[in-house]
């Protein structure tokens, strides 16, 4: 029986168990895209979904403040190749991502060519592929130096100066109660925290799992975190990955949410946000 009356789902990787808190009972685990279909289709009331969904759903409200952050190198999200990355002719998309996949494309010149394959396949000579999560984890232990990986939170960090937001808590606008929900998942985040060592005690690689979750990952959803969803957007856009002519994503369930804490809620960000969404429009 669920501790909350919230139906919650949250990515099934290393990276993000510490958002769960102390209890992660009835909180469904599974992979970012199979989340977002859920929460688009309301099965779920919150889920932690790619950021990417953020744009392709402006109705959703952002909860909790916190979600999965690059400031730099990530780890677990690359594109494994043999070839230097100025070589890449095609590159084979993780099923299981939307916005790293999105990021994928946004990162590589425009004539990379782009798969969606239904069995995964190793990188061969100018083929390249999209891993993320414990798969990409995976990956890079069980091959080692066979390959070339190139991080892409690193990667947008040098061009762009700015986190990178990969997944964050977003609530579907039926859902009731989201003061009460803000304040659960915030409070999961305050567990999780506390727990990061037991967490690390539990896996294992110990040394690489302290690295992971208290160099490579972060949880805070700040002003600077917010500014890289707002490039992104706009990246997102001068790619013609997301065809709205206008789309608002800055919306957040309650006034704390907001990073430099404005009074509003539920509403679309003040002055500045309203001139970045009309940017991004253009």
């Amino acid at each position: 029986m669920n501790a909350h009356p919230w139906r919650i789902g949250c990515v099934a990787y290393l990276n993000a168990r510490p958002l769960l808190g102390r209890d992660p009972e009835g909180i469904l685990l599974d992979h970012p895209a199979v989340l977002a279909d859920k929460l688009a289709r309301h099965e779920l009331d919150v889920a932690l979904v790619p950021v990417f969904e953020w744009f392709r759903h402006p109705e959703y409200l952002a909860v909790g403040g916190s979600g999965i952050v690059a400031r730099g190198e990530v780890f677990s999200v690359i594109i494994a190749t043999e070839c230097p990355i100025q070589e890449i002719a095609s590159v084979q998309l993780d099923a299981a991502s939307r916005t790293s996949n999105h990021l994928a494309q946004v990162l590589l010149p425009q004539h990379v060519a782009f798969t969606s394959a239904q069995e995964i396949s190793l990188p061969q000579g100018d083929r390249a592929m999209v891993l993320i999560g414990d798969r990409a984890i995976e990956f890079r232990h069980t091959h080692g130096r066979r390959y070339l990986y190139h991080d892409l939170g690193a990667w947008w960090y040098r061009e762009t100066g700015l986190p990178f937001v990969f997944a964050l808590w977003l609530m579907h606008p039926a859902t009731a109660q989201a003061d009460a929900l803000s304040k659960e998942l915030r409070t999961k985040l305050e567990e999780g925290r506390r727990l990061i060592p037991l967490i690390i005690s539990q896996q294992a690689d110990r040394a690489f799992a302290a690295r992971y979750l208290t160099h490579h990952i972060s949880f805070d959803i700040d002003q600077h975190a917010q500014r890289g969803i707002e490039e992104f957007a706009r990246r997102t856009k001068a790619k013609k990955l997301i065809r709205r002519k206008n789309f608002d994503v800055w919306k957040f369930a309650t006034a704390e949410e907001h990073p430099a804490r404005e009074s509003f809620c539920g509403e679309a960000f003040p002055a500045r946000n309203e001139r970045v969404a009309s940017r991004i429009a253009h």
